[in-house]
């Protein structure tokens, strides 16, 4: 690519990041059963598990980003981190609530496990 700040590679990672949750959080909402369910939570599962060895490169590279302040947050990087906070993070976390219906579906028990051990690995 031409140019790009000094955090353009964090700032691919991030709309890598952002497109596995729109996607899971399209996916959850748009389903109909438990299967499209299970689907949905491991295809995000997945999606994590191959951007995190990008995110943990990230971290070793920018220490800067670990920061939870928004304040603290390079300029680069806020309008993506305005558009996880704003639109993205609700979408997510509407997904989740609908995702509760199935739980008492094995396979969707097995797919939230997997995601809740992917995403213990951040």
């Amino acid at each position: 690519s031409c140019g790009g700040g000094k955090y353009s590679d964090a700032l691919k990672v991030m709309e890598k990041y952002c497109y596995a949750m729109s996607s899971f959080s399209d996916d959850l909402n748009k389903d109909t059963s438990a299967a499209d369910a299970a689907k949905a939570i491991n295809a995000f599962s997945d999606s994590i598990a191959s951007i995190m060895p990008e995110m943990k490169d990230l971290e070793k590279k920018y220490p800067e980003l670990k920061s939870q302040k928004e304040e603290d947050m390079p300029a680069e990087l806020k309008p993506v981190m305005d558009r996880m906070q704003k639109e993205i993070m609700p979408k997510f976390m509407g997904a989740m609530g609908k995702m509760q219906q199935y739980m008492s579906d094995p396979a969707v028990q097995d797919a939230y496990k997997k995601m809740g051990e992917t995403m213990s690995k951040m």
